[in-house]
């Protein structure tokens, strides 16, 4: 089990856009829906690891969110 969960985010951590911090890419409707989904993934799996590459990469998605956010 722990090796599939290190697979996963190890492969998160690898589509991640390191400039923007986005999950996967902006097509369709559901990009964000599909970044917060993994941006919890990876912020779970920082909370119990404390790594901090998982912690950079946790960051990154969570700027992302709070970006995206509408202004009202």
């Amino acid at each position: 089990y722990k090796e599939t969960v290190t697979r996963g985010i190890k492969w998160l951590r690898d589509v991640q856009d390191p400039d923007s911090g986005l999950f996967g890419d902006t097509i369709g409707h559901t990009f964000l829906y599909d970044h917060a989904i993994a941006s919890l993934a990876v912020c779970e799996a920082h909370y119990f690891s404390k790594s901090p590459l998982i912690g950079t990469n946790a960051k990154k998605a969570i700027r992302y969110i709070e970006h995206a956010r509408n202004p009202y």
